[in-house]
């Protein structure tokens, strides 16, 4: 059995959605300006099926990572992509493919792009070598 809202629930929800709504017609103004800028100054065209606005607290996506206001993540599929390419210079390397000083630089070269993300303990998990790793 549900409970019907008090009146003072339904007043705040109501201003809830005019608070948004004015929100959305600013970032409607702002998006125009931005255009615009990009347009007279930088002679740039935004591609309309990809330009969205969103809020921060969902994260920009950028070069793999999820940048929020507080932190950055690596993305799953780039992480995924990363050790992807991890086990296949392992393979490389333990078939002559490629040098130990080839293999060491891709590996930092991982490493190091992850390291721009707040990753310390994941990238601990996936270079720090473990006993069971051949």
């Amino acid at each position: 059995m549900t409970q019907k809202p008090t009146y003072e629930e339904l007043e705040l929800r109501v201003q809830e959605l005019e608070k948004s709504e004015l929100e959305l017609k600013h970032t409607g103004i702002v998006l125009r300006e931005v255009r615009t800028f990009l347009g007279d100054q930088l002679k740039l065209i935004l591609n309309p099926r990809s330009t969205f606005l969103n809020s921060r607290l969902n994260g920009l996506s950028f070069l793999g990572f999820r940048i929020f206001p507080n932190v950055i993540r690596v993305k799953r599929e780039n992480l995924k992509r990363v050790k992807g390419k991890l086990k296949e210079k392992k393979k490389e390397f333990h078939a002559g493919l490629i040098t130990e000083d080839r293999f060491v630089m891709s590996v930092r070269s991982m490493f190091y792009h992850l390291s721009f993300a707040n990753s310390f303990h994941l990238r601990s998990s996936v270079f720090v070598p473990r006993a069971d790793v051949g």
